[in-house]
């Protein structure tokens, strides 16, 4: 609420896990939990880096980061799936037909007093998580208020994040 009160504009992510519940029961309690901890170890350590405003954990698999702009946005959505992969590679292999999750990042850019609470910023969120959710797989989605039902995706594939996280790490932090 500090963040929406400075009246500046507000970029920021809903960072979970695409079908986490059936990773988590086809994996294993346990494996899911350390799945959490590398997610949640990707997030802090890449607004460390980026020093963003805002990391917090809502529960669960679901964390919320509220950027310093849009191409940091872009930008650390691809380092936290870096960072996610190599913090995975300890947990060893998963039991057979059961793949590593897969990152799906919901970013809502908000224009100065567009928003004037949390609980209705949570709910458009909520409402570009729920299109992240119905498009599957490892994607980022970049909406603007106006745009949540069809917001701009770029993938979150290991492919792409392995290309890209490169070209994020020649960009500097």
């Amino acid at each position: 609420s500090e963040i929406i009160d400075t009246g500046e504009m507000l970029v920021v992510s809903r960072v979970d896990l695409a079908d986490f519940k059936s990773f988590n029961e086809r994996a294993g309690f346990t494996t899911g939990d350390r799945t959490i901890q590398a997610l949640a170890h990707a997030i802090a350590s890449v607004g460390r880096g980026r020093g963003v405003r805002f990391v917090g954990h809502l529960g669960g698999d679901d964390f919320i980061v509220a950027w310093n702009d849009e191409d940091e946005a872009v930008v650390g959505a691809i380092e936290i799936a870096v960072e996610l992969m190599t913090g995975m590679e300890p947990l060893g292999p998963l039991p057979e037909g059961v793949r590593n999750p897969e990152l799906a990042v919901s970013t809502l850019q908000v224009k100065p007093g567009e928003i004037r609470d949390v609980g209705t910023l949570a709910n458009r969120l909520a409402a570009l998580k729920e299109e992240v959710r119905r498009h599957g797989g490892a994607v980022h989605a970049l909406a603007r208020l106006d745009t949540i039902s069809t917001p701009a995706w770029r993938p979150l594939d290991a492919g792409y994040v392995a290309v890209a996280g490169r070209v994020a790490g020649v960009l500097g932090r």
